[in-house]
């Protein structure tokens, strides 16, 4: 891939003396272990990727665009990962002097190739000390073994060199850990979808989306989006893009853009993309042309569809992606989900009538007659299900006759058709006499007892009092509030969250209106007292705890609590080095608080996000280690405390320390 280098112009004045920046001989060593141990986050998919990318640009090199590299996954029986390319493979010295060089590249000139680099051809010494290149050349075979010696620096050995007859090519063998055998299928898995051709592999891999003119897919249930440029896919992180329309549509759901190699600029790991102004450009780009063909893609699908299932499409792509109804589809008359009955939606049928006010566009709504001399309250019926019912002096024959054209004509023919008969029935009544008279019903004024008992009105007990400035209270309609029993949900969750912060016996009473008294209610609203409630009478410990839990989360170390060893042991290390004043060594001692009080922390998950906690205080301390100390941003300190860097932390630990206090002298120095 072309280097995408602009040129520079420099004026300056009052110049006496001018030096070049350069690597010295001397701390090669050092930055070659940079490299290494710490470019890459997940190391098993870097290695993955870096050679599978290298053999695909091998083939594009002699134009085998479309003949497949041969990948072997490790087994049990074989744990050695083995990725082969029919490229033009390399001479001897290309092996000794060119492939050993950290920086070099022959693909800095040609957009047809992904790499450039110089960097991915080494990758395998951040998993392993050694890896072994076989190179078909020429008529020769010649079989390397690259080690980590003594140096740290590495090397090159050939072991062996005939003459051949076979495919020219390369295949890179690196021994794989048994623990590490089923991490390495899984990013295949990842990593391949987005191959083309897929590779030659000896396991099975996810059938790859069907692209819309080779630029992408979308997703309307999925949550991730991918760029793909060339064969590698990168995270798409759409908070890095302007929030404008198309971000608001796209944001919610999931999908992939397939990019020419060189449109967007990536990080040295290849992990991720560098979202410069020239990357947002051409996601913005790609993305809008992706929901303009999905949508031409889409409307062209409609066409040989009847108009319930054209209303059940259209409904649940302007649900997902907040459209209007797309061009020649307004007659569809589609608001949102929902068909209002008695407005100008619907025209007004002769032989009928609809029980509900509603109907529910979706995939599991069925029309059902009403065909019995029963009452339509006592069907089984699911609640998208819409029913409806004879007229006086029509019959259900009448209506099976005018729905033959009443559906059409209303663009509803194809919706599934059911009859009560089917359905169960039981009946509500009870003999006047018998009928117990619950004074709840006469009542208009209540006060919450309990939350789980049933029937709802249960719950409540009724209470005799004037109504106060400082209550809390609700409306009820049938003992439910807002339609809904999500209330008393809310009510169970909020006092195990008071009663987590040891401020449940602040919580006051709650009392119910029955919607006919709602203007004597009197004081403040359930739903506006809560969020009010934990905010104000959050205790200073439990809020500590969240801004230490929100720390960890902006770290990306949401699976800290496995590192409760290793974060010991660097803790004591650490703070041996740098004192227990440093910002780390606090930072360090907060994370472990959250680890030691996993069980506390897990009662007040959702706490912050629900009302809305300030949480300033950790964004501000991220902010200062991320600007004081960049390398930790990404690759370092923390990310190596996770499970999964956990190979030989005891010299990545040594290294950091080396860094962070270079940091510390040279601000001190300033």
């Amino acid at each position: 891939m072309k280097a995408n280098s602009a040129p520079r112009q420099i004026t300056s004045q009052g110049t006496e003396a001018v030096s070049s920046f350069r690597l010295s001989i001397e701390n090669s060593v050092h930055i070659m272990t940079i490299l290494r141990d710490t470019l890459y986050s997940d190391r098993i998919l870097a290695v993955l990727r870096e050679y599978a990318s290298n053999a695909w640009d091998a083939h594009r090199s002699v134009g085998k665009h479309e003949t497949p590299i041969k990948v072997s996954m490790p087994r049990e029986t074989d744990p050695v990962l083995k990725i082969r390319d029919y490229g033009p493979g390399l001479d001897d010295h290309d092996v000794m002097a060119v492939y050993t060089q950290y920086g070099e590249s022959s693909k800095r000139d040609t957009d047809d190739q992904v790499g450039a680099l110089g960097i991915g051809c080494k990758s395998a010494f951040a998993y392993t000390d050694q890896f072994t290149v076989t190179s078909w050349h020429n008529g020769t075979k010649s079989v390397y073994v690259a080690v980590l010696d003594k140096s740290n620096v590495g090397e090159m050995r050939r072991l062996h060199q005939e003459p051949c007859d076979e495919e020219t090519g390369i295949e890179i063998q690196v021994p794989v850990l048994t623990k590490d055998i089923s991490g390495f299928h899984e990013r295949a898995k990842y990593l391949f979808s987005a191959f083309y051709p897929a590779p030659d592999i000896n396991i099975d891999l996810p059938a790859p989306p069907e692209l819309l003119n080779g630029r992408g897919h979308l997703e309307l249930d999925g949550s991730r989006w991918t760029a793909v440029m060339g064969c590698v896919p990168y995270r798409l992180d759409m908070d890095q893009l302007p929030q404008d329309e198309v971000y608001s549509r796209l944001r919610n759901i999931g999908g992939s853009i397939h990019l020419d190699i060189g449109d967007v600029e990536i990080s040295a790991s290849r992990e991720e993309l560098k979202y410069t102004s020239k990357t947002v450009n051409a996601l913005v780009a790609r993305l809008e042309e992706l929901q303009d063909l999905y949508l031409e893609n889409f409307v062209a699908s409609l066409k040989h569809k009847d108009s319930w299932q054209q209303r059940r499409l259209v409904a649940s792509v302007r649900g997902a992606l907040n459209l209007p109804v797309p061009k020649g589809l307004e007659h569809l008359k589609l608001p949102n989900s929902r068909i209002t009955i008695y407005t100008s939606d619907l025209t007004k049928p002769e032989t009928f009538r609809w029980v509900d006010k509603e109907l529910l566009v979706s995939s599991q709504t069925t029309l059902v007659l009403h065909t019995e001399d029963k009452s339509v309250k006592g069907y089984s019926m699911n609640y998208r299900d819409a029913l409806i019912a004879p007229l006086p002096n029509k019959t259900p024959e009448d209506v099976q006759e005018e729905l033959k054209t009443y559906l059409p004509d209303n663009y509803l023919d194809g919706i599934p058709q059911d009859t009560t008969e089917n359905r169960s029935w039981y009946s509500h009544r009870v003999p006047a006499s018998s009928r117990p008279k619950d004074p709840r019903h006469l009542a208009k004024l209540f006060r919450l007892d309990d939350v789980y008992s049933e029937p709802l009105s249960r719950r409540w007990e009724i209470v005799n009092r004037t109504p106060q400035d400082d209550d809390v209270f609700v409306i009820l309609h049938k003992f439910e509030v807002n339609h809904s029993q999500a209330f008393y949900h809310q009510v169970r969750e909020d006092r195990r969250l008071a009663d987590a912060l040891g401020i449940s016996d602040k919580l006051p009473a709650i009392y119910g209106y029955k919607l006919a008294a709602e203007k004597k209610a009197k004081g403040v609203p359930y739903s506006e007292w809560r969020k009010r409630f934990f905010v104000e009478n959050l205790p200073a410990d439990k809020r500590k705890l969240l801004e230490n839990r929100i720390l960890v989360e902006l770290f990306r170390m949401d699976d800290c609590h496995k590192v409760t060893a290793p974060l010991k042991t660097w803790l004591s290390a650490v703070q041996k080095r740098l004192g227990s004043k440093h910002t780390i060594v606090k930072v360090l001692k907060d994370i472990h608080d959250v680890i030691d009080r996993s069980k506390e922390v897990n009662h007040l998950s959702g706490l912050t996000e629900r009302f809305n906690i300030k949480n300033g205080g950790a964004k501000r301390r991220h902010k200062l280690l991320t600007s004081r100390y960049p390398l930790l941003n990404r690759y370092g300190f923390f990310a190596v405390l996770q499970p999964r860097y956990q190979r030989d932390i005891s010299s990545d630990l040594a290294l950091w320390l080396d860094y962070i206090q270079l940091v510390d002298r040279d601000r001190s120095a300033q």
